[in-house]
């Protein structure tokens, strides 16, 4: 019997009922915080290890985010407690405050209420992950930092306004899966910002 023929019993008994149930018993076991391999050899994280990869992803997004925007809220990644998903595999959901991802457009007029150059952004990261094209620099202040020069909006590389493109969340999906990669936990974000949901 080679390594091809176990492989098959293997998959064969998964599927049985009692195959079933050491997955669902094993899942069950993550989860109440026993770690270690189950039946099938797979690496098992518990509860608490979930808990600490989510905090292990925060750190990086923490570092890899900054890189790029200097501004960014590192204390608005929120990690969640793991929940249970109805296929019974678990998830800790990684959010984002509101106030981490909105910003305000440069005040032209410091005179007038409504003297932004335009409505803001909601989402930076998103904003710094696909970059933009502008047909014009818009000049002003930024609001609530300290700074009283006026600035202008980001320039492409070829001098033309706009923001290049940025790989930083690909870094850190990429970072945070090759430490992970062989405990079974896996990394899923938003279209937004390159990825897949």
């Amino acid at each position: 019997m080679d390594a091809k023929d176990i492989m098959d019993v293997l998959n064969d008994y998964i599927k049985t009922d009692d195959g079933k149930e050491v997955i669902k018993q094993a899942k069950k076991d993550v989860f109440e915080g026993k770690s270690g391999s189950n039946s099938i050899g797979n690496v098992i994280l518990s509860k608490d290890e979930m808990v600490a990869a989510g905090k292990r992803m925060k750190d990086i997004l923490q570092e890899e985010i900054s890189k790029v925007i200097k501004s960014f809220d590192k204390e608005g990644i929120i990690v969640n407690s793991p929940i249970q998903t109805t296929n019974e595999d678990y998830l800790v959901e990684i959010d984002f405050t509101d106030q981490s991802l909105r910003r305000e457009s440069l005040w032209y007029d410091t005179e007038r209420e409504d003297g932004r150059t335009g409505e803001g952004v909601y989402d930076i990261i998103g904003l710094f992950t696909k970059g933009y094209k502008a047909s014009n620099f818009a000049y002003g202040w930024w609001d609530k930092h300290d700074t009283n020069s006026i600035v202008r909006t980001h320039q492409l590389s070829n001098g033309n306004p706009g923001l290049e493109s940025h790989d930083f969340i690909e870094r850190a999906m990429n970072r945070f899966n090759s430490e992970y990669a062989n405990k079974g936990v896996t990394v899923a974000y938003t279209k937004d910002w390159g990825g897949t949901l």
